[in-house]
């Protein structure tokens, strides 16, 4: 596996700068963004806990409001400590098998030339993931990640080895996951991190669309704070959720010419993704055949995750929030208004996938829980073995007969 040279500095500042200034910055509504989400993050933990029997006794669900340089300076981190990762585990591998082709005298030489990096690459590839990381700050409202690892800082993870995100939630979809790089008094108790709001765009859009500021932030800590609870009570899920990860980003290559043959394909790919539900986005393209099942893997469990997330926020929510299905149908009414460029650029990053995540994930929970309740679904986080295949999330009962037989 050939780990491409990035340099994530540049990513940062070209994200930095592309991102723009904190709209609102001295409002009012901005100013009691801290107080609001500390509080309301709490109250999300009580009622999802009772909604859904997931509970941590004992510790807390804690809450920071980022602005745009900070959410991508935590985000560019988590991308560089992951990208590090897949090197090491890649160096490692060379040492335990050998490299075939320093006993070859040379005869591989000219295909191992393919993988060398101008040295130009790195700042470029580090502008083009700035330039993603950019369009994404202006979007997230929300992030319950796995692996936030701000450049430069000290991270820890009280439930293990960091790890990689799970989701977050953002304007054109109803949630995303990022987990704790703050460090903690000693002794505090604490269940997988911290929950990040980005406090502009909360603000843009409750000044935007007219929301009532404590009813749109209580329901985005309903998401987030689901999140959460799903990883403190399925501890094995992070581990195993990243060891997945892994196996599907080695299968990518810095090899020019296979990202070349990639890029060639990409304009009839995108133009025939709506006839293909399977699609596993632009990702599919550069991924080794073998490796197309495991994407399908991850795609299955953060199907479960986002659908769950959106599932118990608009059910807790209906009871606790009264506007939810206004904030429900003024962002799906934003999605549906985005500018064919726009949708073209989602397409291309793999945001189209994201969405169907949201929506066939959640589909899957409500039919489980209309089958056999919320005890049913609880199975799910048991183990590896009773996570859904994405051919379960889109056929649900599939999961409860093989689960229900399981007993």
């Amino acid at each position: 596996m050939v780990v491409p040279d990035i340099s994530w500095e540049t990513a940062e500042k070209v994200a930095s700068a592309l991102g723009g200034r904190t709209p609102h910055e001295g409002s009012y509504h901005y100013r009691s963004l801290g107080a609001d989400f500390e509080e309301l993050t709490a109250l999300a933990v009580e009622e999802v806990s009772a909604a859904t029997g997931m509970s941590v006794d004992g510790c807390l669900a804690r809450s920071e409001v980022l602005d745009r340089p900070a959410w991508v300076r935590a985000n560019v981190g988590s991308i560089e400590w992951l990208f590090g990762s897949l090197a090491e585990h890649g160096n490692s591998a060379m040492e335990r098998f050998g490299d075939d082709d320093a006993h070859d005298d040379g005869a591989h030489d000219d295909g191992a030339s393919s993988h060398r990096q101008l040295p130009t690459t790195p700042y470029v590839l580090g502008a083009g993931f700035g330039a993603v990381f950019a369009w994404m700050s202006k979007r997230v409202l929300g992030q319950y990640d796995l692996l936030v690892v701000p450049r430069g800082l000290p991270s820890r993870d009280v439930l293990g080895e960091r790890s990689a995100g799970a989701g977050g939630m953002d304007l054109d979809t109803s949630g995303d996951l990022a987990a704790g790089g703050a460090d903690l008094a000693p002794g505090e108790p604490v269940a997988g991190g911290t929950i990040y709001y980005v406090g502009p765009n909360v603000v843009s859009l409750e000044k935007r669309y007219g929301f009532a500021p404590r009813q749109f932030r209580l329901w985005i800590a309903l998401h987030e704070v689901t999140h959460w609870l799903q990883f403190a009570n399925a501890p094995w899920l992070k581990e195993y959720l990243v060891s997945l990860v892994r196996k599907a980003m080695g299968s990518f290559s810095s090899d020019p010419e296979r990202l070349a043959a990639a890029l060639k394909r990409l304009p009839g790919e995108l133009r025939a993704r709506r006839a293909r539900p399977g699609d596993l986005g632009m990702m599919g393209l550069l991924a080794e055949p073998e490796q197309l099942e495991v994407m399908r893997k991850v795609q299955g469990i953060m199907s479960l995750l986002e659908g769950h997330g959106n599932f118990v926020m608009n059910k807790v929510g209906s009871e606790l929030v009264s506007d939810t299905a206004h904030f429900n149908a003024v962002l799906k009414a934003r999605r549906d208004s985005t500018p064919p460029m726009s949708k073209v650029l989602q397409r291309a990053l793999g945001f189209d996938v994201k969405l169907r995540q949201y929506e066939q994930g959640e589909a899957f929970v409500a039919t489980v829980e209309a089958t056999g309740g919320s005890e049913l679904l609880t199975r799910a986080w048991a183990g590896p073995e009773n996570l859904p295949s994405l051919d379960e999330v889109r056929s649900p009962l599939q999961w409860v007969s093989r689960i229900e037989q399981s007993s």
